[in-house]
């Protein structure tokens, strides 16, 4: 299973019913992948669920999002349902992370934090960010970018 689609598995696997919106999910992997960027976790130009973002109207997308969703569709432990992404492991166990134990802290730190907000209020938060807010609508994120955490305007640390 490639890094996305494990961490998908994980944070899906985290909520109350394995399912979240869509666009709840990839905005826990955009700010997963913020987090792991502005500890210095990842290589330069890399993230840590190796997906790439456009800076969208509507915030952070990963690139090929329609690829990425319908390869949830076809994997063996996702399904679709409308607008959610459903985890529907094989077996009762949870999904192994296989990443090291700082990498594996951030997905589980990012989680924690903002795995309750609803993806409206994920959107709004990801608004704020600079790498969002630095470039422009249509083109892909740098990921140097992912290396800021700050919302503008405001100093909390987001990670």
């Amino acid at each position: 299973m490639n890094t996305a689609r494990s961490i998908s598995a994980y944070v899906l696997s985290k909520s109350e019913d394995k399912r979240l919106h869509w666009q709840k999910l990839v905005k826990l992997l955009f700010l997963i992948d913020v987090a792991a960027c502005s500890h210095d976790l990842v290589g330069e130009g890399e993230t840590l669920t190796g997906l790439s973002y456009l800076a969208e109207e509507n915030g952070p997308v990963p690139s090929g999002i329609e690829e990425l969703l319908q390869g949830f569709a076809s994997a063996g432990d996702f399904s679709r349902d409308g607008e959610y992404i459903v985890f529907t492991p094989s077996d009762d166990r949870s999904p192994n992370l296989d990443l090291n134990e700082s990498r594996e802290m951030v997905v589980k730190q990012t989680i924690h934090r903002f795995g309750i907000a609803s993806w409206r209020e994920l959107s709004e938060i990801t608004h704020e960010l600079p790498a969002w807010l630095l470039t422009e609508r249509g083109n892909l994120i740098q990921p140097e970018l992912l290396r800021y955490p700050y919302r503008f305007g405001r100093p909390e640390l987001l990670s």
